[in-house]
């Protein structure tokens, strides 16, 4: 019986050295008029905390004619970061090099208007970034 088990194992050793794969299917929302990878910071307590990193999509509400601004999780699971609904109301600049600021509800739950950078990259990024964010506000 010992020698059986050994040669089982050895006809599935080119099996077991291959490394497990750390791939994640990501969440894409296909509606989407721009998109661009960056983490998210939510001001709490007078400082930023970090939220994770997820690609940002704006995407038209067919209804309503307004623009969607979501960020979703680089993750399997894809969590939604920050949804809101962009408007003329919220205000949003750029900060820092990379960074774009809008004082905002990052998400549904947020009860107060709060501070939120995007970060990016480059500062060319974020100039696009802030530049597509102003465009798609109504």
């Amino acid at each position: 019986p010992a020698t059986a088990s050994t040669t089982t194992s050895a006809d599935n050793h080119d099996e077991e050295d291959e490394p497990p794969k750390n791939e994640f299917k990501q969440v894409v929302e296909e509606d989407a008029v721009y998109s661009k990878k960056c983490k998210v910071f939510v001001k709490k307590d007078g400082n930023f905390v970090d939220k994770g990193v997820g690609t940002l999509y704006l995407k038209p509400i067919e209804s309503s004619g307004k623009t969607q601004l979501i960020v979703r999780a680089d993750t399997n699971l894809g969590n939604i970061l920050v949804n809101l609904i962009l408007s003329s109301a919220i205000p949003s600049q750029r900060m820092g090099k990379t960074n774009v600021m809008m004082v905002c509800l990052p998400t549904p739950e947020v009860d107060k208007p709060t501070s939120m950078l995007l970060r990016v990259k480059t500062s060319e990024e974020a100039d696009e970034l802030l530049e597509n964010i102003d465009k798609y506000k109504k």
